[in-house]
């Protein structure tokens, strides 16, 4: 009767590993691992302006419910109300002669233009 290789045991959870596998078992252990490493972040809700420590870089909110407000959208209006240029007219033909079929509106986000700076294209 052969015996198995002892391959140590997972860092997070203890099981077993396999020949192929170094420190964790499978990516959610890694995943855990590396979670559990990250430092707490102090920040503020950019909604309701309460505290809260999290770990995770990119939040904005203390809660899915503040998330879920809308206030904290990445794209503003200002984002779309670049103003008319001489390219604007050119971009905003190129895309919609080369058959994508969009509307204006489409347009006009598709390229980060108001609706009225792509209206003057068509003119």
């Amino acid at each position: 009767m052969t015996r198995r290789k002892d391959f140590g045991n997972c860092e997070e959870c203890g099981n077993p590993l396999k020949c192929y596998q170094t420190r964790f078992c499978s990516r959610a252990c890694t995943g855990a691992h590396n979670y559990k490493k990250l430092p707490i972040l102090h920040k503020i809700c950019k909604v309701c302006g309460k505290k809260f420590d999290t770990k995770v870089a990119k939040q904005q909110c203390c809660c899915t419910s503040c998330g879920n407000t809308g206030k904290t959208n990445k794209t503003t209006k200002s984002e779309y109300d670049r103003p008319y240029e001489k390219e604007t007219k050119y971009l905003i033909l190129m895309w919609y002669n080369g058959g994508k079929g969009n509307s204006k509106v489409e347009i006009a986000q598709i390229l980060g233009r108001s609706l009225e700076s792509v209206e003057k294209a068509f003119v």
